[in-house]
């Protein structure tokens, strides 16, 4: 998994239908999901670099009705097309 610098954790186990990691946190020793989504970012040799989070209502669409609502799932999404963060710095877990 991932640890971002921002204290959200991403487990390779924690992914939604649309393949974004779901971020959660550690709270005296226990995983407790939040309703963060983030899509990692890689670089020409499909290395992770960071993550971008995505937007928050993001969660709240189906894969399906991404499709319908962009014309192709979030994950194939531009970044022009995405209200989303800026990529945050991680290390692994």
């Amino acid at each position: 998994g991932y640890l971002l610098s921002n204290g959200t954790a991403l487990l390779e186990n924690e992914k939604d239908e649309n393949g974004f990691y779901v971020g959660g946190n550690y709270v005296n020793g226990e995983y407790l999901k939040s309703q963060e989504r983030y899509e990692p970012v890689r670089n020409k040799d499909g290395a992770i670099t960071g993550f971008r989070q995505m937007s928050a209502y993001l969660h709240q669409f189906s894969g399906e009705e991404q499709k319908l609502i962009f014309g192709r799932s979030g994950a194939n999404l531009k970044d022009s097309e995405k209200s989303a963060a800026s990529a945050a710095r991680f290390r692994y877990l």
